[in-house]
């Protein structure tokens, strides 16, 4: 979980970097998450939730949002994890809702 959350914060830290008023809703992020291994990933905020998207080429095995393991690729467009955020005071935070990360929602 401490992983998960450190690259959360590191993906904040640059936001926040980039442009200090930055709106995130109704935006797309793409990069890696470890989780805990690399993950090429879609960061979608919308009103205050947040879809980790698998976004890689090559076809892996991952769980679902009822965490049923299935084999996706990118084009699949498979949600990981769902998330709630807030954006305030140039810091973003983020609580898991549901995902087939082995993280809890605590």
């Amino acid at each position: 979980m401490k992983k998960f959350f450190k690259a959360i914060s590191i993906a904040a830290f640059i936001f926040s970097f980039l442009n200090a008023n930055a709106q995130l809703q109704n935006t797309k992020w793409k990069g890696k998450l470890n989780v805990p291994d690399p993950v090429e990933c879609l960061l979608y905020f919308k009103n205050d939730t947040l879809e980790v998207i698998y976004a890689g080429d090559e076809i892996m095995e991952l769980k679902d949002m009822s965490e049923n393991t299935v084999s996706v690729s990118g084009k699949d467009s498979v949600i990981m994890e769902m998330m709630h955020y807030k954006y305030e005071n140039n810091e973003l935070t983020i609580q898991k809702i549901k995902g087939g990360s082995p993280f809890d929602t605590s």
